[in-house]
């Protein structure tokens, strides 16, 4: 655990990492982090919004996640905050402290599978950044806790799915730019990258006095052939 826990650069508190280790149970395991969840619903720290974000949470990431430090993550309030000022900038007048109070009270997966549901056959609100933050959804499968709960925000009935020819436009420029994505972090990126030059014996220049690389070169093959006869 604590091996996982310094590879995803997550500072642990010991004292509750021995007690999540002394338990045998995976669903108490899981109990314990959704109680903790509901206090401290996200994190800015790269890693552990990685284990938290997970469809599948092992026994190792519930230890990690319960035995890390509680100043690595954010509560209900700063989340909520965050999301009124996402939903001011957006020009969003339905977003409620209190509703976003009471998603933070579900599973996190309900969350996002809700969100999945209002923007499904690729629907909009016709609010700019929410519909851009919808599209980027759908490529990366990621978005932050604050702009789902501004997008659960928006009526079920505000979304709407776009006429056929629409549809059509929308949904080849979504793959476009999700194998456009793909390729620019695959393995094919990694090898367009410049080659360095590398170095040649002739663009040496030596030093005053001393012999050239290529006659040195020549005087050890010269060597070499005579040894052999």
């Amino acid at each position: 655990m604590r091996a996982r826990a310094r590879q995803l650069d997550i500072a642990l508190n010991e004292e509750e990492l021995r007690v999540c280790l002394l338990s045998t149970s995976i669903p108490r395991l899981a109990a314990m982090w959704e109680e903790r969840r509901k206090l401290l619903p996200d994190s800015e720290h790269p890693g552990l919004a990685s284990l938290i974000d997970r469809r599948q949470t092992t026994e190792e990431d519930l230890i990690v996640l319960l035995g890390a430090s509680v100043g690595q993550f954010r509560s209900g309030a700063e989340v909520v905050e965050e999301a009124t000022k996402e939903a001011t900038r957006a020009g969003i007048r339905t977003f409620v402290s209190a509703d976003a109070e009471s998603w933070l009270g579900r599973p996190r997966r309900e969350l996002y599978r809700t969100v999945d549901e209002r923007i499904k056959n690729f629907s909009r609100c016709e609010i700019s950044a929410v519909d851009d933050w919808a599209d980027q959804f759908r490529i990366d499968r990621r978005m932050t806790l604050p702009r789902a709960l501004v997008l659960l925000s928006v009526p079920e009935d505000g979304w709407k799915e776009l006429p056929k020819q629409s549809y059509v436009s929308t949904i080849l420029g979504f793959f476009s730019k999700k194998i456009t994505g793909g390729v620019l972090r695959g393995p094919l990126a990694r090898m367009t990258r410049p080659v360095q030059p590398r170095g040649s014996l002739s663009r040496v220049r030596p030093e005053p006095g001393k012999a050239k690389p290529s006659s040195i070169w020549s005087r050890t093959r010269s060597a070499a052939e005579n040894r052999c006869s």
